[in-house]
């Protein structure tokens, strides 16, 4: 669970289902971390999708540098978690790409 997390807001539970939770049925989060919750989901996902009504979603929350940073972070992550699953440097993947097998350099 994340340090920054209280756990009498929110529950660890909550924070391994947010993936398959519609964000507006998230209990524990305030109007600010919905808006940064589908701004990370359509990053990761499904960037076209981001649009102006995002970013004024956003500005009504966050500082023009804080959604900076947080559009860094929330690419960073992605980029590292996408890195690290096609490397096969996860090892609880899930199971339709676990069974593919680690990867294997030449000269290793």
């Amino acid at each position: 669970m994340s340090l920054r997390l209280d756990p009498e807001e929110i529950d660890e539970e909550t924070v391994c289902h947010l993936d398959s939770m519609p964000v507006d049925s998230l209990e524990g989060l305030n109007d600010a971390e919905r808006a940064a919750v589908r701004f990370g989901e359509l990053l990761a996902t499904d960037h076209h999708q981001i649009d102006d009504e995002m970013f004024v979603e956003l500005a009504e929350h966050y500082s023009a540098a804080e959604i900076t940073e947080l559009a860094l972070k929330v690419g960073t992550f992605v980029g590292f978690g996408r890195l690290g699953a096609a490397i096969r440097l996860i090892d609880d993947l899930p199971e339709q790409y676990a069974k593919v097998g680690r990867l294997t350099f030449k000269g290793s």
